[in-house]
């Protein structure tokens, strides 16, 4: 996850191992734990405006989110779009078009039917689940002949 602030007084008391980054005015915040996310952003509510973030679908960061929308934050999921109707819009690729593009690839270049594995982060990405989606669809309907092996958590 990672959070980017702009004048922010006061932040929350966050992990040890949560690194900080400034460039020109920005704050920039590399979170790892789920508690700290939330502790973050419930600190910018009645601070801000507007929010972006990128973080996996994970029930603390739906519960302050939806803290959020109730209180007219906006907020805009950036990479994977965590959370779905509680942001306005989301800024990214379209996932499932993602998956059936890489599977195009593999089968178009392949000179003979491999196995293919699909390796995600982890299963909380709904971009991830997207991807391998569109990836799984593109190969049952255009390259049958390609064995697909279950996915592999990296």
């Amino acid at each position: 996850m990672i959070f980017i602030s702009y004048y922010l007084e006061s932040l929350p008391k966050l992990s040890q191992n949560v690194p900080l980054y400034k460039v020109n005015s920005y704050r920039i915040f590399i979170i790892r734990y789920f508690k700290d996310f939330s502790n973050l952003m419930q600190v910018m509510i009645g601070r801000v405006d507007a929010a972006a973030a990128t973080s996996i679908t994970h029930q603390d960061v739906t519960a302050v989110l939806s803290w959020f929308k109730q209180l007219k934050v906006s907020t805009f999921a950036i990479s994977n779009d965590f959370v779905q109707g509680i942001w306005i819009s989301y800024v990214g690729g379209d996932n499932l078009k993602v998956g059936r593009i890489a599977s195009w690839m593999i089968s178009s270049c392949a000179r003979l039917p491999w196995k293919v594995a699909v390796v995600v982060e982890g299963h909380r990405w709904h971009g991830h689940e997207l991807r391998e989606m569109g990836f799984r669809r593109h190969f049952r309907e255009y390259a049958p002949h390609f064995q697909l092996l279950n996915t592999i958590i990296n």
